[in-house]
C-alpha cells in the first residue's frame, strides 16, 4: 500500500478554499481587462539557460531543475517575467506594442515554506505586464492596477511602497562604494525589513565597504522626497536626479487619477530582490503585519528582454501575490467561505417517477443559468437536509406525490426556514423572480 503524502511545501487547496481563490481570480480578470490586457499562457517547463542568470545567484539557487537527460538542462519556471521575456522575443514580429498580457499561472521554488507568510515552494502568481514602452503612464497604470486588485480583494489597510533602482545606484554611487558590488549592496538592503539596519550594514561590510561610506549610504537612504537635501544631492549624480525626478513625475501622475496617498508611499530603502529591475519599483505591504511581506511587487526592467533580442524592448510589470492575500484575508477574518455554487437542490423521494420529474427541472435549472441538483441515492430525508446545510445550499426543492398532484414544487429557505409553493409548469421562471426580489 502507498502512502498518501504531499511533499513538504506544497499542499493540497480544498474546495472552499479554492471557491475564494477563483472569485479573487475572477475579480483580478475584471480589473485586467478594464486596463485593457490580453491573456497569455507560458509552459511551466523552460530550459535552464533561458532561466539562469536573469535573477541573482540567490534567486537561481531556488529554480528546481528536472531529472531530464543531464540533469541541466530543464527546469520549472521560478517566475512569470522571463518566461514572458521569451515568448515576446519569439514572437515580437507579430506583437502589436505595446503588448499588454496578464498571466495566471503557478511557479515553483525550491525554498522552505512558510506558512504564516503564505510561502509555499508552488504558488500561483497574477502578473501583468506593459512591454513595448518607456512612458512612465504605462508605470502609473501598472501600480493603479495593483492598488484595485488589492482592494478588490477586501483589505483595506495597505500601503505600496515606491522607489526608482536610479535612486539606489545614484546614492551607492554618491556614498562612495564600490559600483561592481552595487547589486550585491541592493540584495542586502532588500532584506532591510527582515533583519534590521545594523544587519545589513554589518553584511555590506563584509563585501570590502568602508564603514563610514555605509553610514553615509543609510543617511541618504533615510531622506524623504520632499526634503531639501535629497533635491541637493540629486544635482550631483545623475543617476540619483534622473530617479528623484521620475518619482515626483511618477506622483504627479498618481495624485492627477486620484489614488489616495494613505496607500502609497516614497520609499528610498525599498531594493527588491531581483536583478533585472533599472527604474522604478513597488511593493504592497500592510504595515500591521510586516511578516507577511508584500502582496504585490514588480518594477520597470528595460534590458531584461534584451539578452534573448540584442535590443531593448522596455517594459514594466508587477506580480499580484494570490497565496499572500489569502494568508491575509484568513488571518483578518473576512473570508467569506463558500461549500457549493449549487443554488437549489431537490430532494429524491426514492419514486421512479417523481425522479424523473426532478431531472427535468434541474436540466431546465442549469439550462437558464440557475446551478442545481438532485440528490442522488434516496437516503432519508433529514440525510439530504444535512447535506443541504453543509454545503450551504441555499434552497431546497420537494417535489413529492401531492406536490406533483397540485403541480407545485415546495420550496424552502434553508437559511430562514421559510417555505413557499411555486408552479411546476413555470418553476424557473418563478424561481428567478422569487430570488430577484429578495422576498425569499
Amino acid at each position: 500500500m502507498i502512502k498518501p503524502r504531499v511533499f513538504r511545501g506544497m499542499r493540497d487547496i480544498n474546495p472552499e478554499e479554492m471557491f475564494i481563490r477563483e472569485n479573487l481570480i475572477e475579480k483580478f480578470k475584471e480589473i485586467f481587462h478594464l486596463y485593457g490586457f490580453v491573456p497569455l499562457e507560458t509552459p511551466a517547463v523552460e530550459y535552464v539557460d533561458i532561466l539562469e542568470g536573469k535573477y541573482g545567484s540567490e534567486c537561481e539557487k531556488l529554480i528546481y531543475k528536472l531529472a531530464y537527460n543531464d540533469g541541466n538542462t530543464l527546469a520549472l519556471r521560478y517566475d512569470l517575467t522571463v518566461p514572458l521575456a521569451r515568448f515576446v522575443a519569439m514572437n515580437k514580429n507579430n506583437i502589436q506594442f505595446p503588448f499588454k498580457r496578464y498571466q495566471i499561472q503557478p511557479v515553483w521554488r525550491a525554498e522552505r515554506a512558510q506558512l504564516r507568510q503564505g510561502r509555499y515552494r508552488e504558488f500561483y502568481q497574477c502578473d501583468v505586464d506593459i512591454v513595448g514602452t518607456e512612458d512612465i503612464k504605462a508605470d502609473a497604470d501598472i501600480i493603479a492596477l495593483s492598488f484595485d486588485c488589492i482592494k478588490a480583494s477586501g483589505i483595506e489597510d495597505f500601503v505600496i511602497r515606491i522607489n526608482d533602482r536610479n535612486v539606489l545606484f545614484g546614492m551607492i554611487e554618491l556614498a562612495h562604494l564600490p559600483t561592481d558590488k552595487t547589486i550585491d549592496i541592493l540584495r542586502i538592503i532588500d532584506k532591510l525589513q527582515k533583519i534590521g539596519a545594523d544587519a545589513c550594514k554589518d553584511e555590506i561590510l563584509k563585501l570590502g565597504c568602508k564603514e563610514e561610506n555605509v553610514d553615509e549610504l543609510f543617511d541618504f537612504l533615510n531622506l524623504s522626497i520632499g526634503e531639501p537635501e535629497i533635491l541637493r544631492i540629486a544635482e550631483r549624480v545623475d543617476k540619483l536626479k534622473l530617479g528623484i525626478n521620475t518619482i515626483k513625475r511618477l506622483k504627479d501622475i498618481l495624485d492627477i487619477i486620484g489614488l489616495p496617498e494613505k496607500n502609497y508611499r516614497i520609499d528610498f530603502h525599498l531594493a527588491r530582490g531581483l536583478d533585472y529591475y533599472t527604474g522604478l519599483i513597488f511593493e504592497t505591504i500592510i504595515p500591521s503585519m510586516p511578516y507577511i511581506g508584500s502582496l504585490s511587487g514588480g518594477g520597470r526592467y528595460d534590458e531584461l528582454i534584451k539578452i534573448f533580442t540584442g535590443e531593448n524592448i522596455p517594459s514594466v510589470g508587477t506580480t499580484v501575490g494570490l497565496d499572500r492575500i489569502m494568508t491575509v484575508l484568513a488571518e483578518l477574518n473576512i473570508l467569506d467561505e463558500k461549500k457549493s455554487e449549487t443554488l437549489i437542490m431537490f430532494v429524491n423521494f426514492r419514486d421512479e417517477k417523481l425522479e424523473n420529474v426532478a431531472l427535468k427541472l434541474v436540466r431546465d435549472c442549469r439550462e437558464n443559468g440557475i446551478p442545481a441538483e438532485l440528490y442522488y441515492s434516496g437516503k432519508k430525508l433529514r440525510a439530504q437536509l444535512e447535506y443541504a446545510n453543509k454545503l450551504k445550499i441555499p434552497y431546497v426543492g420537494f417535489l413529492g406525490e401531492n406536490e406533483l398532484k397540485e403541480g407545485t414544487v415546495l420550496l424552502r429557505n434553508m437559511n430562514t426556514g421559510a417555505e413557499t409553493r411555486l408552479g411546476l409548469e413555470n418553476f424557473v421562471m418563478e424561481f428567478k423572480r422569487l430570488i430577484s426580489s429578495g422576498k425569499s
